[in-house]
């Protein structure tokens, strides 16, 4: 039946926290330094405005955060990133892992972004 809820998805791991990890790691992948507290030339902040992923014959999934970034002397700097996957994955085996693709593309792109914002910031 249409739009008839037929399953849950739940996480391990707060989204914010997960998502946070992930972007930690890619960004010491890129060669960045990640220390804490006032050592910090570049401090980022994100709240999750908006995260879904639902499911009718295709997978969608948004994800949509608000980031702060302030370098040590510079105002903060305000953006809004908002990703989709790549592609709509067509609904196979209705499994956890397809959902988690969704929103690992959803994570890559918004990592990708964050990478390009600090790039911008930084010159």
């Amino acid at each position: 039946m249409f739009g008839v809820r037929d399953a849950g998805v739940y996480t391990t791991v707060p989204p914010g926290v997960w998502l946070g990890e992930t972007l930690r790691m890619d960004l010491a992948n890129q060669g960045a330094q990640i220390v804490g507290g006032e050592d910090a030339t570049v401090v980022i902040q994100g709240t999750i405005r908006h995260l879904s992923i639902d499911m009718y014959f295709k997978y969608w999934a948004d994800l949509i955060v608000d980031v702060e970034i302030t370098v040590k002397g510079k105002p903060t700097i305000k953006r809004t990133i908002h990703t989709t996957p790549s592609q709509h994955t067509t609904t196979g085996s209705v499994s956890s892992f397809e959902f988690f693709k969704s929103l690992r593309q959803c994570q890559q792109k918004f990592s990708a972004g964050m990478i390009d914002c600090l790039e911008d910031t930084l010159q």
